[in-house]
């Protein structure tokens, strides 16, 4: 998780690498 948004479908920009 660097934070980094790969797909923004959330409010908070959570990093979906680690989803």
């Amino acid at each position: 998780g660097d934070g980094v948004d790969l797909v923004p479908h959330q409010a908070p920009p959570i990093d979906d690498a680690e989803i």
